[in-house]
Order: C-alpha cells, then structure tokens, then sequence
C-alpha cells in the first residue's frame, strides 16, 4: 500500500524530521502481499504506509504506533 505508481512513475513518501519526502523508487517482486523495493530506499528509513494519497512532498506527518503492536490481544 505504500507505493504508488502513477504516470510511469513509482514512488513512496518517506519521513524526514517531521515531513513527507517523495522518493521515486524502482519496484520489484510482489511476494505475500509484500512489494520488493529494490532502489530508491535506505536501511531504516520510515515510509508512509497509510494516507499517502493526501501527501505533497514536505507534508507534516507524525507517526502512530502500529495498533497491532501497541494493543496486543492476549
């Protein structure tokens, strides 16, 4: 859900001290629902997942914790 592709162009938005960078990446493989990102990307770099098609490059953002994780079922 992170990547967008529009145009001939394949991005993602990145965060970067509070803001949303537009990345443009090259896309791999889709494997279990999981997109390849094969450039484009540093190790540890957070991406936008959610709400992205609201986004210009230097949008604030702030990031959630994944509910999954913050409410663990027991």
């Amino acid at each position: 859900e992170a990547v967008i592709s529009y145009a001939g162009v394949t991005k993602v938005f990145v965060v970067a001290e509070g803001l949303a960078r537009s990345r443009t990446v090259q896309a791999g493989r889709i494997r279990g629902g999981m997109q390849e990102i094969l450039t484009g990307l540093k190790d540890g770099e957070s991406v936008v997942v959610s709400g992205q098609s609201r986004l210009v490059d230097g949008s604030p953002v702030a990031i959630q914790a994944d509910l999954a994780t913050a409410n663990p079922k027991p």
